[in-house]
């Protein structure tokens, strides 16, 4: 799933709705559970015998109450540092058990009730649609030229600025107009227009359509950055 963090949310609710009942669907979650699982044991042996150590650190009294130096992670987190160790093992234990409750909360839920069944139709199915409606690439590569063009005129009444320097301020505001307007530059409006209604009993106006696509645009890059974020913590 990792690889298609880009689409992280779309992915992982998309998986859950149509894959539930997969075996490779339970294998696969069942394996993280079970994977988690584990780290939580590890991380609380580490706690409990680093309390029952008093934290103590000598090379010559290693014995079966001292887990925490003899798990790889448990040591390495121990002399990166010491000061802190107690604390960053506390906080992975309970990032690993709320993955855990996650897990199973999200991924072997009930998911014929409406709580699941209008959300996949607000972000999934109105996603699909979207890309289904999506111009084709020469398009929307003729229209950020039109952008580029029309940038670049409103810049030429500065004379005084080289040649280079208006350029570059004309491709920057061209890029930074292609990702706030995204969602409008890539979607045909004929197509869109001619697209049956989402079935759900809410009513939802095209413009709000487009509002969802733009909040799982928004989505996408925050969850990569917590990912992130996780990664740099459990490796630093």
């Amino acid at each position: 799933m990792l690889l298609r963090i880009d689409s992280f949310f779309y992915y992982q609710f998309k998986e859950i709705i149509e894959y539930r009942h997969q075996q490779w669907y339970k294998i696969k979650h069942g394996g993280e559970i079970l994977s988690l699982s584990i780290w939580v044991i590890r991380m609380l042996s580490g706690v409990i015998s680093y309390n029952m150590s008093n934290g103590h650190n000598d090379d010559d009294d290693v014995d079966h109450h001292q887990y925490w130096r003899m798990d790889p992670f448990c040591y390495y987190r121990y002399v990166s540092n010491p000061r802190f160790f107690f604390q960053a093992l506390m906080l992975i234990f309970m990032i690993t058990l709320l993955g855990i409750v996650g897990k199973i909360t999200f991924f072997f839920c009930n998911t014929d009730s409406p709580t699941f069944s209008s959300p996949y139709k607000y972000l999934i199915i109105n996603l699909e649609q979207y890309r289904q409606c999506c111009r084709p690439q020469h398009e929307i590569a003729t229209i950020k030229r039109q952008i580029f063009h029309k940038n670049w005129n409103k810049l030429c009444k500065y004379q005084f600025l080289p040649d280079i320097v208006r350029k570059s301020l004309t491709m920057l505001s061209t890029e930074y107009q292609m990702i706030i307007e995204k969602e409008t530059i890539e979607l045909d409006p004929y197509k869109w227009s001619k697209l049956k209604r989402i079935d759900i009993k809410q009513t939802i106006m095209p413009d709000d359509r487009l509002k969802v696509i733009k909040f799982l645009s928004l989505v996408d890059p925050i969850i990569c950055l917590i990912h992130f974020c996780l990664s740099k913590f459990f490796i630093d």
